[in-house]
């Protein structure tokens, strides 16, 4: 005798309906939801044209536990050509990585990247030495979760736009 879905739910009150209710639920979040554009954020960084690029904001983070942390405490601009074209390469040889990539932050930052005719990008960084992880959130730094990437290279040269005299 086969087994069907009335022998593991009660088809009495409604209970049946769970399982239908959660993968309809999942369906609308994957699809038309806010998860629906995870992969597209995701697709933006890993095929990031410099020649899109306009400018570059390094902004501190607007996450209250980490202010302590911030990487820089004021926005810095980057509109140098040679900088932007540095860290659109970088971004663009990320790859995506698990859950705990960087568990304990030595510092933390934002990253608004504006584009020619597309809209801006928006991400958090996690940072701890010479490693970077770029947070892909609905808003930049919260919201829905997308993904994490493991920038390798970046870690330095947000250290030097950090740490330059910017007039």
């Amino acid at each position: 005798m086969g087994v069907t879905a009335c022998h593991f739910y009660k088809w009495k009150k409604g209970k049946a309906y769970v399982p239908l209710a959660i993968g309809l639920f999942l369906f609308y979040l994957y699809t038309v939801g806010p998860l629906s554009h995870s992969r597209e954020k995701v697709e933006a960084i890993l095929h990031l044209d410099p020649n899109q690029v306009l400018r570059m904001t390094l902004q501190p983070t607007r996450n209250s536990s980490y202010t302590d942390i911030s990487l820089v405490r004021y926005d810095r601009l980057i509109n140098d050509s040679a900088t932007l074209h540095r860290i659109s390469r970088l971004l663009r040889q990320a790859v995506i990585v698990g859950e705990g990539y960087i568990k304990d932050p030595s510092q933390v930052g934002r990253m608004e990247i504006t584009l020619r005719n597309q809209p801006s990008i928006v991400f958090g960084f996690k940072k701890r030495g010479g490693a970077v992880c770029i947070v892909l959130d609905s808003n930049g730094e919260d919201g829905w979760h997308y993904g994490l990437l493991d920038a390798p290279g970046l870690g330095p040269v947000l250290d030097s736009v950090a740490s330059a005299n910017f007039k």
